[in-house]
């Protein structure tokens, strides 16, 4: 390869690099299906997220298919607050909400006034249905403690005990000199 070549592919691998760490994720969302009680959809059915800890507020609006979603939330647990005119308000509190998770909150209104409320506690563990990946909420040094540590290769060559004469073993000077 010529040292042209070379020079060139330095900034490259430099920018792919940076993508990579463009691809870590830092929020959670909730979503799910808004039905009244005979299982059709409510559309334009206002979905309010509170945020316990902080108390911000994040909305979103149904679908005709009586979807929502609410993405880009920090972790941490949430009142979810589903309203639409002619229906009672349906409040879940405690849900959870963690990094790279989607938390799924299907309710059913049903019909009565504004003034009538249901309240749902949410204190199981949120499965995320729509994807396989695992989310970890938890302080710097909890996750310091969870790395893995460097290992030493001397002590992988006195681990190796009988076989370290062997070819390319620890005691060859192929290794270590």
């Amino acid at each position: 390869m010529s040292r042209k070549t070379a020079l060139l592919s330095v900034p490259i691998m430099v920018a792919m690099s940076c993508l990579t760490c463009l691809a870590q994720v830092e929020q959670g969302a909730i979503n799910g299906v808004v039905t009244d009680a005979s299982g059709a959809f409510i559309a334009k059915a206002k979905v309010t997220a509170k945020n316990q800890a902080t108390g911000v507020v994040a909305t979103a609006d149904t679908t005709d298919e009586g979807y929502y979603k609410i993405p880009y939330l920090l972790p941490g647990d949430y009142d979810v607050q589903i309203e639409k005119e002619g229906f009672t308000l349906s409040r879940i509190t405690g849900v959870p909400v963690l990094v790279g998770q989607t938390a799924t909150i299907n309710s059913s209104l049903k019909p009565g006034t504004v003034h009538e409320e249901i309240t749902v506690s949410a204190n199981a563990v949120m499965i995320d249905q729509t994807s396989s990946s695992l989310g970890y909420v938890g302080s710097g040094t909890q996750i310091l403690e969870r790395a893995p540590r460097p290992h030493d290769p001397g002590e992988r060559c006195n681990r190796a005990g009988s076989i370290a004469g062997a070819a390319g073993g620890c005691g060859s000077s192929r290794n270590f000199g």
